[in-house]
């Protein structure tokens, strides 16, 4: 696997974060941190990367995945996408639209 592996990840306001990102942390190199589109019970990505030293909180998911691909262009690195299946989602559908 690549050296360097940079996460973009969003949550729901009703999820226990914490939990979610605990096993990821130690896994990436960078996190940024978004919110998926339409979602009104999604959390707001400034209070998630306040829980996270050194996130970033980028949005439109669009931007976010922009700079993390600019990331993993730049150190021959991927982009991992977790948290919330909405933005799971968004992605997928960016993807298949090309």
């Amino acid at each position: 696997l690549p050296a360097h592996k940079h996460l973009v990840f969003a949550a729901l306001d009703d999820k226990d974060v914490s939990s979610m990102l605990a096993p990821l942390l130690p896994l990436v190199d960078s996190v940024i941190v978004t919110r998926p589109e339409g979602q009104s019970r999604a959390r707001e990505p400034a209070e998630l990367a306040a829980l996270v030293p050194g996130a970033q909180a980028i949005e439109p998911v669009s931007a976010a995945l922009a700079e993390a691909e600019a990331r993993a262009l730049g150190d021959g690195g991927f982009v991992l996408v977790a948290g919330s299946l909405y933005l799971v989602g968004e992605v997928l559908r960016r993807i298949e639209r090309g």
